[in-house]
């Protein structure tokens, strides 16, 4: 979570796709944290590079990298897309919406 919001990417209960911004919550975050299996834009930062998770928070803070592979993963194959095409135009696409 970025700025006190994270950016939703998933599949609702119709198998639609879902993108927007979603309230962060007190027990609510990223995959990498280990909650939850919707990706947020701290997971495609981490998978983009932008965030070492050695000295992320410093070193306070476990990101768990595959759990954001897995979220990212589970979007691309409902989408029968690459993960990483995803990754790149969701992250894309989450830095030009305005609150």
């Amino acid at each position: 979570m970025l700025g006190g919001k994270n950016y939703e990417l998933g599949i609702d209960k119709g198998g639609m796709l879902k993108v927007g911004p979603l309230s962060a919550e007190s027990d609510t975050g990223p995959a990498c944290y280990g909650r939850g299996e919707e990706p947020a834009l701290t997971d495609a930062f981490l998978l983009s590079g932008y965030l070492n998770s050695a000295s992320f928070a410093d070193g306070n803070v476990g990101l768990d990298q595959d759990r954001s592979v897995a979220a990212f993963q589970k979007i691309a194959d409902h989408l029968e897309s690459d993960m990483l095409d995803i990754l790149i135009h969701w992250r894309d696409y989450s830095s030009r919406v305005k609150d």
